[in-house]
């Protein structure tokens, strides 16, 4: 997953512009997250990443939520009023009794046992601390869509994503949802950053365990 970094200059005008009207918010009702379904919303994740993001994604990326119905289960957008303000884009790994990646699995009842990886991760910083990205992750971390291209229920035992090593406030945004950050590095991942490793983070699903999400 590709970490923030700081944004282009007509990024900044657009989040200091933001910023002049959020800045005494709470968890609002305002707050929505919703399906991408359409162009337009292709174009909303494309803009926010190239504002937040040190990578850039071929139009694959984004196309294939549209057409692919596992990545669109696992994708959303956040929505403040009718600003943009959030999203998130993953990839679903079928996942056999051993946790490996599998070509189709099922666990009990049926389901399809599936894996996670978060794509991309990102949040206009104005609206960062009042739980845009939190509402994000407990939606990914209760199923998503509960459901992909095949219409079978699923169950999402493992959800996992690359983090830049050196925000030290992402690692942690993680490990207060029940993440687990690997010591391992892995190195060269991104190319535009220095120091240029990545750090995984981890969820396994416990069912004993009840998700409890913090803003």
């Amino acid at each position: 997953m590709a970490s923030s970094s700081s944004p282009s200059n007509s990024g900044s005008n657009i989040l200091n512009q933001l910023t002049a009207t959020t800045t005494t918010r709470t968890v609002s009702p305002q707050l929505s997250i919703a399906p991408i379904t359409t162009p337009a919303h292709l174009a909303s994740l494309r803009r926010l990443n190239s504002l937040l993001l040190p990578v850039h994604y071929p139009e694959l990326f984004y196309r294939e939520i549209l057409t692919d119905a596992d990545a669109a289960a696992v994708s959303r957008l956040s929505w403040w009023d009718h600003i943009c303000v959030g999203g998130i884009r993953g990839k679903v790994e079928d996942i056999d009794s051993e946790g490996r990646s599998s070509g189709g699995s099922e666990a009990e009842g049926g389901k399809r046992k599936v894996r996670v990886y978060i794509m991309t991760l990102g949040v206009l910083s104005p609206f960062r601390g009042v739980g845009v990205g939190g509402k994000l992750m407990e939606w990914l971390l209760n199923g998503g869509d509960g459901r992909g291209k095949d219409g079978r229920e699923w169950e999402v035992v493992e959800v996992y994503a690359h983090v830049w090593e050196a925000n030290d406030e992402a690692l942690e945004w993680y490990r207060r949802r029940g993440f687990v950050v690997e010591e391992n590095v892995v190195h060269g991942y991104y190319r535009k950053l220095r120091p240029n490793g990545a750090k995984v983070v981890r969820w396994i699903n416990d069912r004993e365990r009840s998700i409890v999400m913090m803003s």
